[in-house]
């Protein structure tokens, strides 16, 4: 698995299994919340979740860190 971090916070995730690839996950230290981007293999949205919970799903990555931006 690679996990790279990213300037804003996030870390770049590797695939985790044959249905579901995770692209991105930040946690907070400070309100305990786990947030995981998420892509099903072969659909072209991308879902977030808080949790183990689904916000929504996304057109791109930066559209759903930028709902955690400015709604997380």
């Amino acid at each position: 698995m690679t996990w790279i971090m990213l300037e804003d916070g996030w870390r770049d995730e590797s695939d985790e299994g044959p249905y579901t690839a995770v692209l991105q996950t930040k946690y907070d230290w400070n309100t305990h919340k786990q947030w995981t981007i998420s892509r099903l293999h072969n659909e072209t949205k991308v879902i977030l979740h808080l949790d183990h919970s689904e916000i929504g799903s996304f057109d791109t990555t930066e559209e759903a860190k930028q709902w955690v931006a400015e709604k997380g």
